[in-house]
Order: C-alpha cells, then structure tokens, then sequence
C-alpha cells in the first residue's frame, strides 16, 4: 500500500461499530460502538522556567558549544518518541550516549568498554535502573516487564544489552526469522523509555556543567546590563 501513498495504518487505534439491522435491534443495543485509544501526554504548564536558566542555556551552547549535537540527537529522538516511532527513538537516544561516551570505537567490545567507563552514564544507569520509567496505570504491562527483564540487570549487563540491541536494529534481512518488524514498534517501548532517562540524566548534568559556568554567567550579566543601559534603566 505504501506504493500508493498510505504513510501508515493505525492498528492501536480503531473503532469497532455495531450496525443495527432493525430498529428493534436499535432499542435493544446499550453499546454500538468502542475502541482503543491512545492520548499524548498533556503538557505540564506548573512549573515556571526560570529566564536566566533559558538565557544562560542558550549562552552555554553559544560559549561552549560542546553538546550541541548530541542535544540534537535527542531532540529528534524524543520526536520519534512522542510520535510512538519507538526504534528510531532508540537510533538517536542511542546516538547520545555514543557521541558523549563512545571515544569513537565502532566495534562491539570496544564501544562497550568505552561506554562503561563513563561515570556520568554510569550513574544514570544505576539510578534509572532503580525504577520503571512509566506509572502510567494504561501500561502496568511496562512495569512487569521492567521488573523482570531490566530491574535485575548491572550496568555493565545493561550497557551490553543496548549495545547488542543497537546492532540488532542496525541490519535487517529477511532470512532471519526474529528479525525486527518496522510495525512492530511497541516491541521496543520500554526500551526506548529507559533510554530517554539515561540520556535526559546525563544531559543535564553535562548541560548543567556548561550553562552554569562563571564565563557563561559572566556573559549573561554583560548583556543584560548592556540591555538595560540601551533602556536608560540600572540593572539590579
């Protein structure tokens, strides 16, 4: 179908119809139609963001500039995440922690002696481990899946896991009969979930090193008195 223009076709989300034949059968029908239904997650609008922090964010990426990419990655990865587009999720979460930690090893014991000598993603999988990334009561599923397959698992045990499951995803051929299915995404869900929180974690820990530097902030206060002296006010 492809071929022909359809860019998906929605399997989780359906209505199913019950069509009276009479309207006896009408009267006598409490229930005509159901389905499933999956809602994005409502944006919490409680919590302030404080304009220095903003400020200083983007004055960081300027003055430093030293994770602009990987930020990049996951932008895109936690679009793909949203979109439920949970394996290409997985290609740029996991592309983070590659570029941060990785020290440019390409193969398998390489990549993975580099990624377990990171402190920093280290203690974000310590810490991620801890607890399944959802409450979500719609994916109780998650949490037992979390508990018996993640819960257990050392860092290094983990850092062995994503880094076979990258290759899994990186090739395809139909002669291999567990391969990945590209509709098959709620597979790698949690997968995916874990993830986002390792590299949101060390993100913002590497974030934070930056935007919170005194040359950074040093910035930030030369531009707002330069700010305020153009509005013939006194910066306070």
């Amino acid at each position: 179908m492809s071929l022909y223009g359809v860019n998906s076709i929605n399997t989780t989300s359906f209505e199913a119809k019950w069509i009276a034949e009479s309207e006896d059968e009408r009267r006598k029908l409490h229930l005509t139609s159901w389905g499933p239904e999956k809602e994005h997650p409502a944006a919490d609008d409680g919590h302030r963001f404080p304009f220095d922090m903003l400020a200083r964010t983007i004055l960081g990426g300027i003055v430093e500039g030293r994770i602009e990419m990987p930020l990049s990655f996951f932008r895109r990865a936690s679009s793909a995440l949203v979109e439920r587009e949970y394996i290409q999720a997985i290609y740029g979460f996991f592309f983070v922690i590659e570029s941060l930690f990785g020290e440019g090893k390409s193969r398998t014991a390489q990549l993975r002696a580099a990624l377990e000598n990171s402190k920093y993603l280290s203690d974000a999988i310590t810490t991620i481990l801890k607890r399944c990334p959802t409450t979500r009561q719609s994916e109780s599923f998650l949490r037992q899946d979390f508990a018996k397959k993640f819960a257990p698992m050392s860092v290094s045990q983990y850092i062995s896991h994503i880094v076979e499951l990258r290759g899994f995803l990186h090739h395809h051929t139909h002669k291999r009969r567990d391969i990945w299915h590209p509709e098959n995404q709620e597979k790698y869900q949690l997968d995916a979930l874990i993830l986002a929180d390792i590299c949101y974690r060390v993100l913002f820990q590497q974030g934070w090193t930056q935007f919170d530097r005194q040359k950074v902030k040093d910035e930030y206060i030369r531009q707002a008195e330069g700010w305020f002296e153009q509005q013939g006010r006194t910066a306070k």
